[in-house]
């Protein structure tokens, strides 16, 4: 369990009206995970800032923030296992759709939100635009190519779906969507150092805070 007091909104300074959700999605092994966390370092020195990586690690988390923004106190608890790749495909798109309207809710209430989720339904995504509203989402595409991401298989996922062990993995047992429109596309297989992607983020991240 994290802490999350620097979340949470003080009466006597009111946030500045700049919140945003920063959806950086790709395949597992993309390097969204590295990206997210790097800018997530950028960022917390100017604004309350929650990353949202892979939503097992989150389940105890968000009753937590939820006391604090008084959000629905629906968890993840609930709604089956929690481990991503235990879940059948409809099963992890409802779960997407459950942190998603959390990571909604914290956009709300001031708290800008950085995820790095493999998100492969493009629909789920264009529904998570419209609820925090398009000049406060900003999406990014990490379009490291397959053959790169499964020859990394930094967590073993792509030989336990090759070997049939997993029955759920996008790209290779269900399509990855890539999402529609992202403001910056990025791919991490090439010789760029991650610290100089981040940099292209924060551009277009600047470009959506200018226009609130």
């Amino acid at each position: 369990m994290i802490e999350f007091d620097h979340l949470r909104p003080r009466a006597e300074a009111p946030l500045p009206d700049r919140s945003l959700l920063i959806a950086v999605s790709g395949l597992s092994g993309s390097g969204k995970s590295t990206l997210a966390r790097l800018l997530v370092e950028r960022l917390r020195t100017e604004r309350p800032v929650y990353h949202l990586d892979r939503v097992a690690d989150h389940a105890a988390n968000m009753a937590v923030i939820a006391r604090y923004f008084d959000a629905p106190s629906t968890t993840l608890a609930s709604h089956g296992p929690t481990q991503e790749f235990e879940l059948t495909e409809g099963a992890y798109r409802r779960l997407l759709e459950i942190v998603g309207s959390f990571a909604a809710h914290l956009v709300r209430h001031g708290v800008t939100v950085v995820s790095s989720l493999i998100s492969p339904y493009r629909v789920v995504g264009e529904r998570l635009r419209e609820a925090v509203g398009v000049d406060r989402f900003v999406g990014v595409f990490v379009s490291t190519p397959l053959r790169i991401c499964e020859a990394r298989d930094c967590r073993g996922m792509y030989s336990r779906a090759r070997s049939g062990e997993l029955s759920f993995l996008p790209g290779i047992s269900s399509p990855y969507e890539a999402p529609s429109n992202p403001a910056v596309i990025v791919d991490s297989s090439g010789h760029t150092p991650p610290e100089v992607l981040v940099e292209s983020i924060l551009v277009a991240v600047n470009r959506a805070r200018a226009t609130q």
